[in-house]
Parts: C-alpha cells; sequence; structure tokens
C-alpha cells in the first residue's frame, strides 16, 4: 500500500489558444513564469486556481482516500485519484507545491489525461521520472528520469509545461524533465 503523500496544487495558465490539463491535486499559489525560450509578451491566461483555504475541494472527483486536510492542503493515500472536473486542456503550465509526507511513499502526477491514456510523473524522495500509459494498460516506462533526492516533509515548487509535443519539469527552480 502507498503511504501518504501530499500535493498543493496553484494555477493552470493557457499557452496559446489550445488547452488541457492534467489531473492534479491541491493547495498554494506561485508565480508563474514564461516559458523558457519564448518572448516576455507571450500570453498566458489562468484558467485554474485554488488553494484549498475554504478546506473544500470544489471541482474535484476524490477517490476514497483523499480529503482536503485541516491544513487546508490536498492530500492522499493509497493507489486512487483525484481529478479535476470538467478539463480538456491540451498545452497548459501548471504550478504547485508537493512534499511527500511519509519515508517510502511517492504520488504519480497525471498529465494530459485522455481517453486514449495519460503521461505520469513519478514523485520520490529518490528522484523523479515520466512515463507514458497508452493505450491504458501498455506502459512506456522512464522516457526521462533524474536522481535529484527530495526531502521528505518539505514542500517542493513543481511545475509541469506541455506545449505541442514538449513535456517539461522543473523542481525546485532546476529543469530536470524533458521530452
Amino acid at each position: 500500500m502507498d503511504k501518504m503523500a501530499c500535493l498543493a496544487f496553484k494555477t493552470l495558465r493557457r499557452l496559446s489558444d489550445t488547452v488541457v490539463l492534467a489531473i492534479f491535486l491541491a493547495a498554494l499559489l506561485l508565480a508563474l513564469t514564461p516559458l523558457p525560450g519564448h518572448a516576455q509578451s507571450l500570453e498566458e491566461e489562468v484558467l485554474y486556481e485554488e488553494n484549498f483555504d475554504d478546506y473544500l475541494a470544489q471541482d474535484w472527483e476524490l477517490d476514497s482516500g483523499w480529503t482536503v486536510t485541516k491544513e487546508g492542503v490536498l492530500g492522499g493515500e493509497g493507489h486512487s485519484w483525484a481529478r479535476y472536473k470538467d478539463v480538456d486542456w491540451q498545452d497548459v503550465r501548471v504550478q504547485f507545491q508537493l512534499r511527500i509526507a511519509e519515508p517510502g511513499s511517492r504520488i504519480h502526477l497525471n498529465y494530459r489525461v485522455s481517453d486514449e491514456g495519460r503521461y505520469f510523473i513519478g514523485f520520490h524522495a529518490e528522484g523523479l521520472y515520466l512515463s507514458k500509459e497508452t493505450p491504458w494498460g501498455t506502459f512506456y516506462e522512464n522516457l526521462d528520469s533524474s536522481s535529484s533526492q527530495y526531502a521528505n516533509y518539505a514542500w517542493h515548487s513543481v511545475e509541469i509545461v506541455g506545449e505541442g509535443s514538449r513535456i517539461q519539469v522543473t523542481v525546485d527552480g532546476l529543469s530536470l524533465i524533458h521530452i
């Protein structure tokens, strides 16, 4: 059984006229930065923002094991999903805070989930990896990975940017995953 993992979700911004989100989980606000290699004038639109300060997960589908804690953090345990409802976004920047709440636990951050499959970022104390499942049940493991170490109980800033066929993952200001 998976151990407790907490994730803080923040702001989604559309990078162009196309959009699609990943299904993530929740709590603190972060400042957004333009995509690397793009002009500072790239127009971004805030699509969603949540800090769970009302202790509710409006517009979220939470499987058993997920709840908003008294600290205003969306936390979960076990092999279960937390999904934001009504999303069909493709090119999107997602920023959030995440922490591993128990040693030995990990979390999968699902990105670009569709009827055909998903990308997922595995985050744990020993590093992170990007994998793909498509069609559902067929896995392409470790498309890219990083062995950066992450302290348990510490909050980490995570940004996932998808633009066209590119996906980039940045943790604590370091760009670590690129496909």
